[in-house]
């Protein structure tokens, strides 16, 4: 009963580990020492209308009738936080992101919709479209930002390739390997990919029934830090193990590459 469950657990969060996605983000920033200054007129728009309507609640500095920012949300005003952070905007999806959905959709301003204070004003369609527009900008804004960054698969195996052959050989036949090149190749900043980095390692001694941990320092290899290294053995899994669970990874894809083929 103990190893099923184990291994189901195993199974679904390593299954999360290879389609990594997005870093965690606090909940609760501290607030900037300065209010973030507009850089055009758009941007000047969406801060009044964010001021006009949520600052209130969610304004450290500017609240009303209240000591804390509502569910720890205190930086509404603060635009270059705001994209930074996928809890609150998607940068060129409006309709995807929480913030502009619950303003659209007349959830907020909570006092104004969920306890009746209709004193207060109700965002306009007007204000609606500013907001639109100012995501969709954001979204432009951070693809023009963005140094593509490409390696080749046939590059990305042969990192893989070369420090495979460093290795004692008795660590070879159960070391495997975790890619975050994806992440990198979708603009993620070096700070991102250092939590991708610590999320990835973390994880796997969270799965470990083993007492050593695995180190960060010695997980991650090639230059771009794009590659995380680990071995069965210390994590006391099974190479059986491990073959069921990457067998339910849905984008799994085998080059015709012969060092590809002696790395596995």
């Amino acid at each position: 009963m103990a190893h099923s469950f184990l291994k189901t657990h195993l199974l679904v969060s390593v299954a999360a580990l290879i389609c990594i996605g997005q870093p965690a983000y606090a909940e609760e920033k501290a607030p900037a020492p300065m209010m973030y200054k507009p850089a055009n007129d758009l941007e000047m728009k969406a801060q009044g209308v964010l001021d006009k309507h949520c600052a209130r609640c969610h304004q450290t500095g500017k609240l009303v009738k209240r000591e804390k920012a509502a569910k720890g949300f205190g930086d509404v005003m603060q635009l270059d936080d705001m994209v930074a952070n996928p809890k609150r905007i998607l940068p060129g999806n409006a309709d995807g992101s929480p913030l502009f959905q619950v303003l659209a959709n007349k959830t907020m301003p909570y006092d104004v919709y969920q306890e009746g204070d209709y004193e207060k004003p109700t965002p306009t369609a007007e204000e609606i479209t500013v907001l639109r527009e100012w995501i969709a900008e954001a979204g432009k804004a951070g693809a023009s930002k963005c140094k593509p960054y490409e390696m080749p698969y046939k590059d990305l195996v042969n990192v893989m390739y070369q420090d495979l052959g460093a290795l004692p050989e008795h660590r070879r036949f159960n070391t495997r390997y975790l890619s975050l090149a994806n992440l990198k190749a979708s603009c993620a900043s070096d700070e991102e990919m250092e939590i991708y980095r610590q999320g990835a390692v973390r994880l796997l001694n969270s799965l470990s029934t083993n007492s050593d941990v695995v180190t960060l320092e010695d997980s991650i290899i090639g230059e771009e830090g794009v590659v995380v290294r680990f071995n069965l053995d210390d994590l006391n899994w099974t190479p059986e193990l491990w073959e069921e669970i990457i067998s339910h990874y849905p984008y799994g894809v085998r080059p015709f590459d012969s060092q590809y083929d002696s790395l596995t």
